[in-house]
């Protein structure tokens, strides 16, 4: 017997001797999957929607989700630099934030806040995750519906977006308008109809019922175009509206409501034969609206 281990019971030896060669990352079992072994790390965050992430976090973080290159989106590229390079001093309202990627470039861009409306409980929850992960301090997350939220608030916005969420809308004219009240300045990125991208005939139609309304906001008038789900929205990954149908509208319907309403339209990234149906970025600024200058962006952690 070792002086080292003299006067120590045989039970107890046995113990310690077990201790001196316990290594925790060859032994350790993890007997129920809410539990992670490995030391903390962003990646284990990111690892609790393995496989479910859509959108690839930016190389410099070495993080790993999906593949759509969401956080460096050459739509919020050209906003960020149609808005002078810079949203220094910019309070902004993002409408649907997906996972968090374009908030991340709309904080990197030097907004003051970002303030995130979400309805979706698994897009939520991985825009929490990027918020934790990218240290993302100046970005306020609100779960809940997002045209319920436009209609029942008038705080302003030093800007608005709306990337991917206008075709999801039950009244999107209506929504169009509510924004028109709350910012100088907004940004779609949207789906819209077109007889001439998407004439009778073609495929990209098949989801809509063929049923058509008239809706008049505050004097403007455009039609609505029902639009089915088609049972998607029972999937677990449906990203989409609430309901199981939504409206869409015309592309010059989208122009002239906000040229009505006082607002200067730019439209770039034309894509007439996107897979769900035509779609562009569009930047409306209020007619006099001053587009604030350009300054070195800042750090999206903040």
């Amino acid at each position: 017997m070792s002086r080292r281990n003299a006067g120590v019971p045989r039970l107890k030896r046995g113990w310690l001797d077990f201790l001196r060669a316990f290594k925790p990352s060859e032994n350790m079992v993890v007997i129920n999957e809410q539990y992670v072994a490995s030391a903390p790390s962003k990646q284990n965050i990111a690892d609790i929607f393995k496989g479910r992430w859509i959108s690839g976090f930016p190389d410099a973080s070495c993080v790993s989700g999906g593949v759509i290159p969401l956080f460096h989106d050459a739509r919020i590229t050209w906003l960020i630099e149609r808005c002078g390079g810079s949203l220094a001093s910019m309070r902004v309202a993002e409408l649907g934030p997906f996972e968090g990627g374009h908030s991340y470039m709309l904080l990197a861009a030097g907004a003051d806040a970002v303030e995130a409306v979400e309805a979706n409980t698994l897009n939520f929850t991985k825009t929490l995750f990027v918020k934790e992960i990218f240290g993302l301090n100046r970005l306020e997350l609100q779960f809940g519906e997002i045209e319920t939220w436009l209609a029942g608030s008038d705080a302003p916005f030093d800007l608005i977006v709306a990337s991917g969420v206008l075709y999801h809308f039950n009244d999107p004219l209506a929504a169009l308008h509510n924004m028109t009240k709350r910012t100088n300045r907004i940004f779609l990125w949207t789906h819209f109809m077109h007889d001439t991208y998407m004439p009778p005939g073609d495929i990209r139609l098949g989801a809509f019922t063929g049923k058509t309304t008239e809706r008049v906001v505050d004097g403007f008038t455009c039609s609505y175009h029902l639009r089915s789900y088609v049972g998607a929205q029972t999937k677990t990954a449906f990203c989409g509206g609430v309901s199981k149908d939504s409206i869409w509208i015309g592309h010059d319907a989208i122009v002239q409501a906000l040229q009505y309403w006082g607002f200067a339209v730019e439209e770039t990234m034309l894509d007439p034969d996107h897979a769900n149906g035509p779609s562009a970025c569009f930047l409306a600024t209020r007619i006099g609206c001053v587009t604030p200058p350009s300054i070195e962006a800042g750090d999206p952690s903040g």
